[in-house]
Parts: structure tokens; C-alpha cells; sequence
């Protein structure tokens, strides 16, 4: 977020899941929400994830979020250190949103390469 930040061509808004309930207050880049709507969706050009625990996200945005990139809108993920297996739960939007192939998480011993 910082190092975005500090680009003058750039708008960043931020919505941070941990963060405290008065955060959006104290920070300007802030967010209370993720965008819930087309309509809302379409005042960003690109929405980054980062590490996202989506059982966190609001009821129906994940859905929206699908429907806008699907219309067109940009989408960039950061990995964090759980992502395969919260990327590829079921309730993750990712595997369809991803132009990529989601292998098995955890890989099965056959899929493990040798020591």
C-alpha cells in the first residue's frame, strides 16, 4: 500500500480486514467497505487482493466482483502464505476469476517433486 502510495499518478483506496474500526477514520486512503455494486466497483480501474481470507468479505461482494471483472475490470492478486487453500475453497471466487489451472492443494504424493 505504501510503495503505491507514492506514486503521484495513482488514487489508492485501501480496505483493510484487520484493521481497527476507526482505521478508515485516521488513514485517508481508507475504505470502511469493499465496493458492493457495479456502480461502486466501476470508480477503480484496478482492485488488488492481498492475502484475502474471503469467509472475511461482506455477503455478495465476492459476486459483484466476479460480474465486474467478467465486464472488464481489472484484477491483481498478492499471495500470502495461505492462499492456495483459501484461494481454492469453495467459497473463493478465484478459480474463476484466474486465467490460470488450480492444481489439488495440499499435492498429492505423485505430484510432489522428489527430494
Amino acid at each position: 500500500k505504501s510503495l503505491l502510495e507514492r506514486d503521484d499518478a495513482l488514487e489508492v483506496r485501501a480496505w483493510l480486514q484487520d484493521a481497527a474500526p476507526d482505521f478508515p477514520q485516521t488513514d485517508p486512503a481508507a475504505v470502511a467497505h469493499l465496493p458492493a455494486t457495479d456502480a461502486e466497483f466501476d470508480r477503480y480501474a484496478v482492485v488488488v487482493l492481498g492475502a484475502v481470507p474471503w469467509s472475511r468479505a461482506e455477503a455478495g461482494t465476492l459476486d459483484e466482483l466476479g460480474r465486474w471483472v467478467d465486464q472488464g475490470g481489472g484484477l491483481g492478486v498478492f499471495a500470502g502464505s495461505d492462499f492456495p487453500s483459501t484461494a481454492t475453497s469453495s467459497a473463493a471466487p478465484l478459480p474463476t476469476l484466474l486465467p490460470i489451472a488450480w492444481p489439488a492443494f495440499p499435492p498429492s504424493d505423485a505430484q510432489r517433486a522428489p527430494a
